[in-house]
């Protein structure tokens, strides 16, 4: 399975911004998130994650649909003082972007593309005390220059899909800064509704 992260999609059509993950890059289930040492800032990402149903290379906009069967929203965590020096320096982003444990997955829902461009969700963050740090409802708005059928074809034009493989889309480009103790749930709106992940940060 592979795991390909689009680090922004506010570029323009036919070159998204990829890095690519592995499996030993997601949390167990279950599992509290540790915050790394080698860091002092992380911060976490709501993604819009969608899982390819069926090999496929060459794809071209028109067929992306086909392709896509079921989503979730997944966090991605980010080292960010390292992932500053390294775009400063013009260097590969992967160490701030692609470590062991670093994307918090949640079960995927039955939904077509066009139910997965339409999600919703909340996200709770709350403090160790159990009080509501931070909530906020995230939407998925991807510019109208680059959609989701653009980002999916341009990739499978030098890339095989996978049934398995899996898209993350970032639904919030600023990301929420962690810290220890911070207990992180998110919820499921829409096309359905049901809570979809809840960890601990330690």
């Amino acid at each position: 399975m592979k795991i390909i992260g689009i680090y922004s999609t506010h570029i323009g059509c036919g070159s998204p911004a990829t890095f690519w993950l592995n499996e030993s890059c997601m949390l167990r289930p279950g599992r509290p998130f540790f915050i790394p040492a080698w860091d002092e800032e992380f911060r976490l990402y709501p993604m819009l994650a969608l899982r390819i149903d069926h090999v496929g290379k060459g794809i071209p906009t028109r067929f992306v649909h086909r392709y896509i069967r079921q989503a979730s929203v997944w966090l991605h965590a980010r080292g960010m003082r390292t992932l500053a020096a390294l775009t400063s320096a013009g260097a590969p982003l992967a160490s701030a972007l692609a470590f062991d444990s670093s994307v918090i997955s949640a079960p995927f829902a039955d939904m077509n593309l066009e139910q997965a461009k339409a999600i919703s969700a909340s996200m709770s963050i709350s403090s160790a005390s159990g009080q509501p740090d931070e909530e906020r409802i995230l939407q998925l708005a991807l510019p109208e220059t680059c959609d989701i059928e653009d980002i999916i074809s341009s990739v499978a034009s030098r890339n095989t899909l996978r049934t398995g493989d899996v898209f993350m889309l970032p639904l919030q480009d600023t990301g929420i800064e962690i810290a220890e103790g911070q207990d992180v749930e998110i919820k499921l709106l829409s096309p359905a509704a049901g809570k979809l992940l809840h960890f601990n940060i330690k």
